[in-house]
């Protein structure tokens, strides 16, 4: 992997210049470069005196002294954990305590906001970077090829086009000030693509030269060429402001052919004191590794004794001496041979003890202290191997886990890289991946369940996106029906668009809740002369009335005196049989589910006609649970599937896959007056879009979807509306307003 590196510094024209700049790029010996990489740095200080001179030396020197001189890059060969950036954060850190002690032994009267500082490191193709102040930080990466489609033709985006990402965006604090008393309070990492460039500015550049002018330039041309270009035209402009910038492209070597990798979105990572701990406790791990066999240890002492050439000594003896009290045990266990090993148990061990003791006391005192001496020796080094063994299997069992957070981070960033480039089926095959991975995280300490955590809300981000969802950002409750009856019970929603109203059932209390859009006003219309004990599958009917199927009639819903009218209907069969109903043309169509027929009807007066079966072939609709009519009649099954009528006969149709995949849907909404196909899944608090050609679009998810009972779509007005228990939401139809 290489760098080229170009810079450019224009200072000012002005006699008086009121801010200080200078670059410093490192020039370290190839083995330090192979281990550690390549650092930079670009300052501008919003002062020109000898204070600013004074810190942009100090802190050229101090940056890369504390980390080219680290003991720990050394060490980078030993220890796989130890990584660069790991050593960047550190050095950055110390930089921050130096610079404080500085400013007060030199007393520097500038202030830190005064200051913007970029410091930055590449290493192989992994960049990591400190960003302070008003610096602008632009990634130019190459964009793959995507098809732009439209109603005559359908063409290509050229391969040479390049997206620019501004990085500098993510270094601010979330706040939006400065620390006052550290000058470096995030690194930000990421793994660049290939072939792209990174353009570090101070704030004046972009100013004077367009983002769009400056990606042709940088993208185009080689860092040096690029650097001559920009000169050119900032020559031509008569400025007193200073210009400084690095240009850095990412190369290819020849002799590497591993398959070019998408870019990642670069991920924010606080120099915090759980990062210097992590160091700590791998200078702990060297020093064990490093420490010389047999050399005695202090801390090993105190730790019973775990020293290596006792243990190697005794471990044969300490073996023999506990496999015979295993076997002892074991021969105990058995019910024959205990009964007649503890026959008069008492008296032998009396005997024994005495034997013992007689022995004991014919010894003089040097036998009895050398005999003491090695009872102990034998305990201490017993629990010496057991606790030595434990510890073992700490330390394994901590380097496993610290190579899990490892492979996890490293599968999501390529996750991350590949939604980069809509490359979705391979985010899949890594989502997989990663929640095999977090199987493995043990979640026993509270630092390992904030791990776990973190991890676990970064998926389901992630998963968010290559699944295409929607969080509802702006929901509103707009009516809730208990402040009007405490029984309120209400079963659908339907939306008469130009009469902007909404017509909610509620038959259990015979009766209609009918809201206004213009001031959300509710209006109750009850009428107790016709029985509306069912009030299911509202479609809309003639001069803007409302049709409910009510068991064994059909209900229409006068919206111009909210009066009920009873009408007749010849059902051919049970109630219970029909899942759904809708209108078409001033036709009104019922879904039988037991016949696997779809019945017509044309309105007479106060009845409908005879019914017409309108599918002209063998269907199986005995799973169907709605259906939805804009000149094709979509019928959706209990699976998610969904088939599409043309004259009565199924025509190809298909929808595409969607994850999770439909399981439990209990709506289907479409006409002639949408664009879209809805599919309302509440077991998966679900709204889902398709084209009219089936293909996914989006979905919205939430919480209260889970209690929907009915939606609405207003795509005029971009406006969506839900009923869910007693409640309606309305919200923004966001993935309408995604089209402007």
């Amino acid at each position: 992997m290489s760098h080229k590196l170009a810079q450019l510094n224009l200072p000012s024209k002005a006699k008086k210049a009121q801010t200080l700049s200078d670059i410093f790029i490192a020039q370290p010996d190839p083995a330090k470069e192979s281990l550690a990489g390549k650092l930079f740095i670009l300052i501008e200080i919003n002062k020109a005196n000898n204070d600013a001179i004074k810190l942009i030396n100090f802190l050229f020197q101090q940056i890369n002294n504390n980390y080219y001189q680290s003991d720990k890059i050394i060490l980078r060969e030993r220890i796989s954990t130890l990584k660069p950036e790991h050593i960047f954060e550190t050095a950055l850190a110390k930089t921050n305590k130096d610079l404080e002690k500085f400013i007060k032994q030199e007393k520097i009267k500038i202030l830190l906001s005064s200051i913007n500082i970029t410091v930055g490191l590449l290493y192989e193709q992994n960049f990591h970077f400190a960003n302070t102040g008003k610096n602008r930080i632009f990634l130019f990466y190459r964009q793959e090829e995507e098809p732009i489609s439209s109603k005559k033709y359908t063409k290509t985006k050229p391969k040479n086009q390049y997206k620019l990402a501004d990085l500098g965006l993510s270094a601010k604090e979330p706040t939006g000030k400065q620390s006052k008393t550290k000058q470096f309070n995030n690194v930000i990492s990421g793994l660049l693509p290939l072939n792209s460039f990174i353009l570090i500015s101070n704030e004046a550049l972009p100013e004077y030269i367009t983002e769009k002018k400056l990606s042709t330039i940088v993208s185009t041309l080689p860092p040096k060429s690029s650097v001559e270009q920009i000169k050119g035209l900032l020559q031509n402009i008569n400025s007193y402001i200073s210009f400084q910038s690095i240009i850095i492209k990412i190369n290819k070597e020849a002799s590497e052919f591993k398959p070019e990798p998408a870019p990642t979105n670069i991920a924010t990572k606080s120099s915090t004191p759980e990062n210097i701990s992590e160091l700590s406790s791998t200078e702990t791990t060297t020093e064990k590794i490093m420490s010389p066999s047999g050399f005695f240890n202090f801390k090993k002492w105190l730790n019973f004794l775990n020293i290596n050439k006792i243990i190697n000594g005794t471990k044969h003896i300490t073996l023999a001496l506990l496999n015979g009290v295993y076997y002892i045990f074991k021969f105990a266990l058995k019910a024959v041979n205990l009964k007649k090993s503890t026959i008069n148990i008492g008296p032998k061990l009396k005997f024994y003890a005495q034997n013992s003791k007689r022995l004991l006391l014919a010894l003089n005192w040097k036998k009895r202290l050398l005999l003491l001496t090695a009872f102990l020796s034998v305990i201490m080094l017993t629990i010496n191997i057991i606790t030595n063994k434990k510890d073992q299997e700490e330390i394994a069992q901590k380097k496993e886990y610290r190579e899990l957070i490892v492979e996890i981070e490293k599968k999501q960033h390529q996750a991350e890289a590949s939604l980069l480039y809509s490359n979705e089926k391979s985010a899949q095959k890594l989502f997989t991946e990663i929640t095999e991975l977090m199987e493995q995280l043990p979640q026993v300490s509270a630092e390992q369940q904030k791990t776990y955590d973190e991890f676990s809300t970064k998926l389901e981000l992630q998963l968010e996106k290559t699944n295409r969802v929607i969080r509802f950002e702006d929901k509103e409750r707009i009516a809730d029906f208990k402040n009007i009856n405490q029984k309120a019970s209400p079963i659908n929603l339907f939306l008469l668009t130009e009469a902007k109203r909404l017509y909610v059932a509620d038959p259990k209390n015979q009766s209609v809740y009918i809201v206004d859009l213009n001031d959300l006003s509710i209006t109750v219309a009850a009428d107790t002369s016709e029985v509306t004990n069912d009030l299911r599958y509202p479609s809309s009917a003639e001069a803007e009335s409302v049709y409910y199927f009510n068991a064994n009639n059909v209900i229409e819903f006068r919206t111009s005196d909210n009066t009920i009218k009873t009408l007749d209907i010849n059902l051919l069969g049970d109630a219970s049989q029909f899942a759904s109903t809708d209108t078409y043309n001033g036709r009104y169509y019922l879904l039988n589910r037991k016949e696997g027929q779809i019945y017509r009807y044309s309105r007479s007066g106060k009845s409908f006609s005879s019914p017409y079966a309108w599918i002209q072939e063998a269907a199986d609709l005995s799973t169907a649970i709605d259906l939805s009519i804009d000149g094709y009649i979509y019928v959706l099954q209990n699976n998610g599937e969904v088939i599409k009528y043309l004259r009565g006969r199924a025509v190809d149709f298909k929808l595409e896959a969607v994850n999770p995949a439909i399981s439990a849907p209990n709506a289907i909404y479409s006409s002639s007056d949408l664009k879209y196909i809805y599919i309302l899944e509440p077991k998966e608090s679900r709204l889902i879009i398709y084209d009219k050609s089936g293909q996914f679009l989006k979905q919205y998810k939430d919480n209260f979807l889970k209690n929907a009972k009915g939606f609405a779509i207003d795509e005029n007005n971009k406006q969506m509306y839900f009923l869910a228990g007693t409640e309606i939401l309305q919200t923004s139809a966001l993935h309408l307003m995604e089209e402007n």
